[in-house]
């Protein structure tokens, strides 16, 4: 099952289980957690341990395939969302050079503005599928950027309006 304390900042996670956490994402809405941690070892497998470049190439063929198997969740849009996603990582990682330079950047946006990033950048993530993906990557909350930032936001409401 994939992993989802903290793993500290968000540069430290790599393709593999950036992958990964994006495809539970997308996969727990609308599922009880029990049934897709019963059949996430079946999904990994199925989608070659979440390389993304493996699941990027797949065709028409590979999602039938994999459709075909009553050890996975069965839903076209979560799997046809999947591969989408394998192609945008791999984009992502072509453009900033590493994933963990991609995933860097996201700190400075907090929670909300990753999530927002992350639901406009993957496919098949939501409102609260974004936001609990930042806060499992990492992303710091915004008030806690606010704090070290802002030497004002530090001392709460009252802080806010001083004369």
């Amino acid at each position: 099952m994939v992993e989802t304390n903290n793993p500290g900042a968000p540069g430290r996670i790599g393709r593999e289980a950036l992958f990964e956490r994006v495809t539970w994402s997308v996969f727990i809405a609308g599922l009880s957690g029990a049934l897709l941690a019963r059949k996430w070892p079946a999904i990994r497998e199925a989608l070659g341990g979440f390389e993304p470049r493996r699941v990027a190439a797949w065709g028409a063929q590979n999602v039938a395939a994999y459709l075909d198997s009553p050890a996975v969740v069965r839903n076209e849009r979560k799997i046809l969302d999947t591969v989408t996603n394998a192609r945008r990582l791999v984009r992502l990682e072509r453009e900033h050079g590493s994933i963990s330079s991609y995933l860097s950047g996201l700190e400075d946006l907090g929670a909300t503005g990753a999530a927002n990033h992350l639901q406009i950048t993957f496919a098949g993530l939501g409102d609260r599928t974004s936001l609990h993906l930042a806060r499992a990557l990492g992303v710091p909350e915004e008030s806690l950027l606010l704090r070290d930032s802002d030497p004002v936001a530090g001392a709460g409401i009252a802080g806010l309006f001083r004369l």
